[in-house]
């Protein structure tokens, strides 16, 4: 594990099966070699994932943090959680989940013990008045709350496959786009250290859920 600076965003998400991973990676990799993206998936420098929940931390309470979510994992049991087919948003394209009770509740249970090791602190990124603009009301009191715009009742479930530079070809390819695979079982969480673009670029901590 790298050195870390005084703040670190670190990702809680799901992993999926090595199979499902599989084919995230394989439809990153086409679509990279048909347009312009910001990073392609391969498992080893952008790992798929299905955040649950992302906010930058003090780095001080890293260890706190990965102690909470082993908590959760320990105490959470698996399930099955449904996809609703390819999603497109801000350029990003990925595979979205249908926001289940379990799906929800796993959601939430992430937020509400990992805000407060946040020591309200909010991103930098956020903290600027032309960034912030960018967002709706609801989403910027989300980032006052949880440090982070998407989180709790603007919670979207999904694994992103990539993200292209051109917004317009991405809305196309992602209408063109299938999805094969009907469901999935959720039954590991990760920490991962983040990198531009949403992306996970390094494995932190595994934890299986009971």
């Amino acid at each position: 594990m790298s050195n870390f600076g005084e703040y670190t965003r670190v990702n809680i998400a799901i992993r999926a099966s090595t199979s499902i991973e599989n084919h995230l990676i394989k439809l990153s990799k086409e679509i990279g070699l048909q347009e312009s993206t910001y990073f392609t998936l391969d498992g080893v420098n952008f790992y798929p994932h299905a955040t649950r929940y992302s906010p930058e931390y003090p780095t001080k309470n890293l260890g706190k943090i990965f102690e909470i979510v082993e908590r959760i994992a320990r105490d959470f049991p698996k399930f099955s959680a449904k996809f609703s087919g390819i999603r497109f948003h801000r350029r990003f394209i990925g595979v979205e989940l249908e926001l289940s009770d379990e799906v929800k509740k796993l959601h939430e249970l992430t937020v509400q013990r990992l805000n407060p090791p946040r020591d309200d602190y909010i991103r930098e990124k956020y903290q600027r008045k032309e960034e912030l603009e960018r967002f709706s009301e609801e989403q910027r009191k989300n980032i006052q709350l949880y440090g982070h715009p998407d989180a709790m009742n603007l919670f979207r479930p999904h694994f992103t496959i990539t993200r292209l530079v051109d917004e317009r070809k991405a809305e196309e390819l992602a209408q063109r786009l299938s999805w094969p695979i009907e469901e999935v079982v959720i039954d590991k969480l990760a920490a991962f250290k983040m990198g531009q673009h949403g992306t996970c670029k390094e494995l932190i901590q595994e934890f299986l859920l009971k």
